[in-house]
């Protein structure tokens, strides 16, 4: 298992990059994101913690 580190802030920063392919999914998600008011960090952050939900359930 990987160390997760902070930083000076005390947070862990997890960078998500998107390729030449994936620009029209990164537009429209800050499209949604500002639509919905909505940060893209905290729809991120919410779709981590329902998947890791489902994967509980499925156990």
């Amino acid at each position: 298992m990987r160390t997760i580190n902070l930083n000076k802030n005390n947070q862990h920063n997890l960078p998500v990059s998107f390729n030449s392919r994936e620009l029209e999914l990164a537009r429209r998600w800050d499209e949604y994101c500002c639509d919905n008011h909505i940060t893209r960090s905290s729809a991120i952050k919410r779709l981590i913690k329902k998947e890791l939900k489902e994967q509980l359930l499925a156990i």
